[in-house]
């Protein structure tokens, strides 16, 4: 009886605890920036600190493919290049990290001619049904989350995608590194001024007569 009265008289020092925690999570400035600082971060860290690890692969880790050449949109203005394997489609991914665009053509030249999205879809239109040489690698993006990261295309014999572009835009990634971090760190001081100032007050406020 003694010990089960001292674990129920324990509960409610718990249970305020808890509550406290609670109150400065979600009843105070500095708690929710933390929530805000630890859900931002989580979004978008990860994808940075994973494309900087990422290196041209060694020749053992491409895989190569020969058929059909297809394409689809891959949400607004995205267009990603696939296969055609007997009736199954693959599709492969263009971005240097996760929550960026497509960018497949790599060419800065070719970009500057064209404006919007009208590069990848025109090229790829022109390619559609086309005998193509495939070329990629599997490039983590992500926890538990990776792509198969175009390197080169073929289309009818010809180098469409050359693999000393994407080894170019990896190189490069891997080099910017502290743009990356300051471009982070920017975001997350506007965010977090913009969230203290005009949505943490209304949320204390709204949740305090729970608390």
């Amino acid at each position: 009886m003694k010990v089960k009265d001292n674990a129920q008289a324990g509960m409610p020092g718990e249970d305020r605890i808890g509550k406290r925690i609670v109150g400065f999570l979600l009843g105070t400035r500095w708690g929710i920036f933390f929530l805000f600082f630890v859900v931002f971060s989580m979004l978008t860290l990860p994808p940075i600190i994973y494309s900087w690890g990422v290196f041209f692969p060694e020749s053992k880790d491409i895989k190569h493919r020969k058929v059909k050449f297809i394409y689809k949109a891959a949400g607004k203005g995205d267009y990603v290049p696939g296969i055609d394997i007997s009736g199954r489609e693959e599709y492969f991914g263009c971005k240097k990290q996760a929550g960026l665009h497509h960018y497949c053509i790599n060419d800065k030249e070719l970009y500057k001619k064209y404006k919007g999205d009208s590069l990848e879809r025109d090229r790829f239109e022109t390619w559609k049904g086309k005998d193509a040489e495939i070329s990629w690698f599997n490039q983590p993006v992500y926890f538990f989350s990776e792509q198969r990261r175009l390197i080169e295309l073929i289309v009818d014999g010809v180098v469409v995608i050359p693999a000393e572009n994407v080894r170019r835009v990896i190189d490069e990634n891997r080099e910017n590194w502290v743009n990356d971090l300051a471009f982070y760190l920017i975001c997350l001081l506007i965010f977090s001024l913009v969230f203290n100032e005009f949505i943490a007050g209304n949320f204390i406020r709204s949740i305090k007569d729970d608390l």
